[in-house]
């Protein structure tokens, strides 16, 4: 389903808007997308592209989960601020 350009909804894949530059996206599969027999991952990463919370938890060839809370804009390096975009 798409709710306009606040959220995008499967049940396998969504993401929804929480913030000006900020969205809570989620996907899930089943029967692939998993390389290790068991992973469970909690990382948050600040000053590079898409930075925020991302957690994933799979368990071999059942399922795979992914939560994450990301930031649509992409960081200069150059600057140590986020990149603008001027207008056209």
């Amino acid at each position: 389903m798409n709710y306009g350009k606040l959220a995008r909804i499967t049940p396998r894949w969504g993401a929804i808007q929480i913030a000006k530059n900020k969205s809570f996206e989620y996907q899930i599969e089943f029967n692939k997308f998993a390389d290790q027999p068991f992973e469970f991952s909690f990382r948050w990463t600040t000053k590079r592209d898409h930075a925020g919370l991302d957690f994933t938890f799979s368990i071999y060839k059942l399922f795979w989960l992914n939560l994450n809370i990301r930031d649509h804009r992409h960081w200069d390096r150059e600057n140590d601020q986020w990149q603008t975009y001027s207008k056209e």
